[in-house]
């Protein structure tokens, strides 16, 4: 569930640009969550999420190197890979803890893409008033229908901790988006 949070920053740099959408640190129990993050648990839960691009750089040998770089700039049809750092600051372990995150606004989910060791993952239509499994998602303005509801429709994920967090402890859930 731990990675090292020195090798995740270095992949996935803090973005200051993105705060005014609502994906900068979210701190629960310190203040304010906001509408844009929702954090619970036994304890505070410290949530910071980060955005980025892949970058492709041709070498010199006619081959190419990829790497991620904060996403700053952004274009129609690119993918945004999100990072959230989920940190229990406190000295005992977190129980219960669900990190809800609206999908940013602009983009469409990536179907299969939101993930976390030791978490499951679920997902909202209607605003995150309620939860399920991607397979299990009804559009209540579609009874009867048959088939997956698509990701254009998906408004929030949600990743519920399977496992205490421990003292300290940094776990880190990911998804991607595709901005339009």
């Amino acid at each position: 569930m731990m990675s090292s949070p020195r090798n995740e920053a270095a992949r996935f740099p803090k973005l200051a640009g993105l705060i005014a959408t609502g994906w900068g640190a979210a701190v629960f129990g310190a203040g304010p969550a906001g509408p844009q993050a929702a954090v619970s648990g036994t304890l505070p839960i410290e949530v910071s999420t980060t955005a980025a691009i892949m970058e492709t750089l041709p070498q010199a040998e006619g081959g190419e190197t990829r790497r991620f770089v904060p996403a700053t700039d952004i274009v129609e049809g690119q993918v945004v890979y999100y990072t959230l750092a989920v940190r229990n600051p406190g000295s005992q372990p977190a129980h219960d803890v669900v990190v809800t995150k609206p999908v940013p606004a602009n983009t469409r989910y990536i179907p299969g893409s939101a993930v976390a060791p030791n978490a499951t993952v679920t997902f909202s239509i209607d605003g995150g008033v309620t939860f399920a499994p991607a397979r299990n998602l009804v559009a209540p303005d579609e009874p009867g229908s048959a088939g997956p509801v698509p990701p254009e429709r998906y408004t929030h994920i949600r990743w519920r901790m399977r496992y205490p967090l421990a003292p300290g402890a940094v776990a880190y859930a990911r998804f991607r988006a595709v901005f339009r």
